[in-house]
């Protein structure tokens, strides 16, 4: 199950890469358009045009992130298949969390709704893996493993050997 999430995040980052591939060239074209439609002529400065397009790939490109998230898939398989998901529970949840930057570094970058959309699904499938591997933990308690799948509603703040400090949304500590 959780190899086959890995396949879904996999095939979310090659549709990702695809849509990506045609952003700068579509942005040219909207930018002459805009231009030409303000300053209402056809002539239009070539050398400022590819300034902003350079400026603009600069700002948005996300093949690093791209890249990066395919490294972390393979190391995320590689772990599993070296190790018990029990004994390299923080690992994984290490990787996990470096997807998740990368995944919200491109949604963030992203002014394409299709690219929003498969952010979207990416963070559900890496949520529904970081779940899987969390339930699977060697040593989590029913309790720990409880707390950690409401994490996010509660505001899990601190899991000590002491007990668990959580602060629910009006800051009270439990």
């Amino acid at each position: 199950d959780m190899l086959q999430r890995l396949e879904n995040i996999n095939n979310h980052i090659l549709e990702i890469s695809q849509y990506s591939t045609g952003l700068i060239d579509q942005y040219v074209v909207k930018l002459k358009d805009r231009i030409k439609e303000m300053l209402q002529t056809d002539i239009v400065d070539e050398a400022r045009i590819s300034q902003e397009v350079v400026l603009y790939a600069d700002k948005t490109s996300i093949e690093e992130e791209i890249t990066r998230l395919k490294s972390h898939i393979v190391q995320f398989k590689e772990l599993l298949q070296s190790e018990s998901i029990k004994k390299a529970g923080k690992r994984l949840d290490f990787i996990i969390q470096e997807m998740n930057r990368e995944v919200n570094t491109i949604g963030s970058k992203s002014n394409c709704l299709e690219i929003t959309n498969l952010v979207i699904e990416l963070k559900t499938e890496l949520e529904d893996v970081r779940e899987q591997a969390s339930d699977n933990t060697e040593g989590s308690s029913e309790k720990e493993k409880e707390l950690k799948r409401n994490n996010m509603l509660l505001g899990l703040t601190d899991v000590t050997g002491e007990g668990v400090i959580v602060t629910l949304k009006d800051n009270d500590k439990v």
